[in-house]
C-alpha cells in the first residue's frame, strides 16, 4: 500500500479535536460580531474594519487549517471550513479528509498518496515564488499610488470606436499591472482593502462605464462592446441591442456597395 504522507497538519494520533472544535466555537463568535456589524450602513464603506474581520477569520481558519485532526469531531470542524470558504489554505483541511480516506477505503490509498504528494509539490512551488516577493507595505503604497496617478493623468478618451478600444486597451493594462502588484507583493485582505481598492476600482470602474455607455461607430467598437458581455453578463441585453443596430448597419451598406 502506498505511503500517505504524514503531515503534522492531515491527521494525528496526537490530535486535539477539543481545541479543534474550540476554535470552530471562536470562529462562530467572530462570525456572529461580523453579521451585526455588516446591518450597520456605515460598516459596508468601512474597507479597514471590514479587512479587519476579514483578518482575524483568516487567522483562526489558517490555526483550524494547521492543527492535526484526531478523530470524527476535528475531522467534522475541517470539513465544514472547508465547505465554508474557497481560500487555498482550505486545501489543508480537504486533504486531512483525503488522508482519512484509506482508514474507510483501502483501495483508495494510492490515489490519496498521489493526490497529497502533488500538493506537496505545489505548496514547495508556492513556497519558492513567496520568498522572491520583495515588496513591503511602505513599497504598496508608493507603487499603488504611482500606478492610479499614472491612470489620471492619460488623456481624456476620445469618442466612438477609438476611445473604446482605448478604454479597453487601459482595461487591459490596469490588469496586468494589478496582477504584478499581487506576484510581488505579500497583499493581505486588510492591506487589500485599505491600500489598493480604493485607489484602483475607481479607476477601473471609470474605463468599464466609458465602454458601457459609449455608442460603437463601427465593428471593431462592436467587438470591444460584446468583450464587455463577457465580463459583465448582466448587461449583455442592452449591449447586444446596440451592437445588432451598429451590424445591421455596417451589412447593409456592404450589401449596397
Amino acid at each position: 500500500m502506498p505511503e500517505i504522507p504524514s503531515q503534522h497538519w492531515l491527521l494525528s494520533p496526537t490530535g486535539d479535536d477539543d481545541a479543534l472544535v474550540a476554535l470552530f466555537r471562536e470562529w462562530q463568535e467572530v462570525k456572529r460580531e461580523e453579521r451585526e456589524r455588516v446591518v450597520d450602513p456605515d460598516f459596508r464603506r468601512d474597507d479597514e474594519i471590514v479587512g479587519t474581520f476579514v483578518d482575524r477569520l483568516c487567522v483562526i481558519e489558517d490555526r483550524i487549517a494547521a492543527a492535526p485532526a484526531q478523530g470524527a469531531a476535528g475531522m467534522a470542524v475541517k470539513a465544514l471550513i472547508t465547505a465554508e470558504n474557497d481560500r487555498p489554505v482550505y486545501e489543508r483541511s480537504l486533504l486531512s479528509l483525503v488522508a482519512l480516506a484509506p482508514r474507510f477505503v483501502p483501495d483508495s490509498a494510492p490515489l490519496a498518496a498521489a493526490i497529497l504528494a502533488e500538493h506537496e509539490a505545489v505548496m514547495a512551488y508556492r513556497e519558492d515564488e513567496a520568498a522572491k516577493a520583495t515588496c513591503d507595505e511602505e513599497e504598496l503604497t508608493r507603487r499603488v499610488a504611482a500606478l492610479a496617478a499614472e491612470f489620471r493623468d492619460l488623456p481624456r478618451l476620445p469618442p466612438g470606436d477609438a476611445g473604446l478600444i482605448e478604454a479597453e486597451r487601459r482595461c487591459g493594462e490596469m490588469n496586468r499591472r494589478r496582477a504584478a502588484l499581487y506576484q510581488e507583493c505579500e497583499i493581505t485582505p486588510a492591506l487589500e482593502a485599505r491600500l489598493v481598492l480604493p485607489e484602483l476600482d475607481p479607476l477601473t470602474d471609470e474605463l468599464w462605464d466609458f465602454i458601457h455607455e459609449e455608442d460603437p461607430e463601427g465593428l471593431p467598437g462592436v467587438v470591444v462592446k460584446l468583450h464587455q458581455v463577457g465580463e459583465f453578463p448582466s448587461d449583455a441585453f442592452d449591449v447586444i441591442d446596440r451592437c445588432v443596430a451598429v451590424i445591421e448597419r455596417e451589412l447593409a451598406r456592404a450589401a449596397g456597395a
